[in-house]
C-alpha cells in the first residue's frame, strides 16, 4: 500500500523543528463558556499570535471561531468536529459540530474528534466519530483523537482507551496522564505500539514540568496543551521547558 502523503505531510505540519508534535488548545470555551485567558476574541487572537511568534505548530480552535479571528497563516488549524456545553451532566458525548467541508474551507491542516471511554452512549459516540474518521481519511486529513477522561483506575483502563483509538482510525491521540505513580510506572512505552501519542495539559498545574518529564519517559510523542500556556504566569518560560524536554 502506497503512502498517504497528504496525510503525512499535514502530520509533519505540527511537529516542533521535526522533533515532536506542539499543539496549543483553545477549543475550550465551547465546553465551559469564556474561561480565564480566552475570555474574548481578542485574547484568542493574542495566543494565535503568541504561537505564532514562539513558532507553535498547530491550535485547536472550534469552526465558529475561524472568520471571527484576525486573518493569520500560522499557526496550522487542527479544527475541532465535536463539542457540548457542560451543563452539569457527567459522561454525555460530544456531538458533531463541523463536518469535513468546514474543514477544507478553513484550510485545516488535521480534525479533531473526542472521546468518552465512560460516556453513557458510548455505541452512539463511535458511530459519529466514526463518519468524521472515514470522511477526513477521503481527503487524508489527521484525525487527533482527544480522550477526555481526566483520570484513569488502572493500566489496563488506559490501554484500552488508547487501543480502541487505534482501531478507529487516530493518527494522533491526546490523552491525560495517570495521576497515580503505580499506574504510571506500569505503562510500557507506548511510542513503540501506536501512533503518536500527545500528553494533555489538563487544568493549570505546578506539577506539569514533572508531568512532561514522566511522559517523556512513557513514550510518549510531544504535547497537545491549553491552560497550563493561557492561564500560566510564565508561558514562554514553560514553552523552553517542553523544549528542553522533549527538543
Amino acid at each position: 500500500m502506497g503512502v498517504c502523503w497528504g496525510k503525512y505531510r499535514r502530520l509533519l505540519r505540527l511537529k516542533k523543528d521535526d522533533k515532536y508534535y506542539f499543539i496549543l488548545a483553545l477549543d475550550h470555551s465551547l465546553t465551559v463558556g469564556p474561561i480565564n485567558g480566552i475570555e474574548t476574541i481578542e485574547q484568542l487572537d493574542y495566543w494565535i499570535d503568541f504561537a505564532k511568534k514562539y513558532e507553535i505548530p498547530g491550535v485547536v480552535i472550534n469552526a465558529g471561531m475561524v472568520e471571527k479571528l484576525n486573518e493569520f497563516i500560522c499557526p496550522e488549524i487542527v479544527l475541532q468536529t465535536m463539542g457540548l456545553p457542560n451543563v452539569g451532566q457527567e459522561n454525555i458525548n460530544r456531538v458533531k459540530v463541523a463536518n469535513i467541508e468546514k474543514v477544507i474551507k478553513s484550510d485545516a491542516c488535521a480534525v479533531s474528534v473526542q472521546l468518552d471511554m465512560r460516556s453513557i452512549d458510548f455505541s452512539k459516540a463511535i458511530r459519529v466519530i466514526s463518519k468524521i474518521v472515514h470522511k477526513a481519511n477521503l481527503y487524508e486529513y489527521p484525525v487527533l483523537f482527544m480522550i477526555n477522561n481526566s483520570d484513569w483506575r488502572d493500566v489496563s483502563e488506559f490501554n484500552f482507551s488508547i487501543r480502541v483509538c487505534v482501531e478507529l482510525g487516530a493518527d494522533l491521540i491526546k490523552v491525560n496522564l495517570p495521576k497515580k505513580n503505580e499506574i504510571r510506572n506500569d505503562i510500557e512505552c507506548i511510542s513503540v505500539k501506536h501512533p503518536p501519542v500527545l500528553m494533555a495539559g489538563g487544568t493549570c498545574s505546578d506539577a506539569f514540568v514533572d508531568d512532561l518529564v514522566a511522559s517523556k519517559k512513557m513514550g510518549f510523542s510531544g504535547v497537545c496543551v491549553g491552560r497550563n500556556v493561557f492561564q500560566g504566569n510564565k508561558p514562554s518560560l514553560l514553552l523552553q521547558k517542553i523544549e528542553q524536554i522533549y527538543g
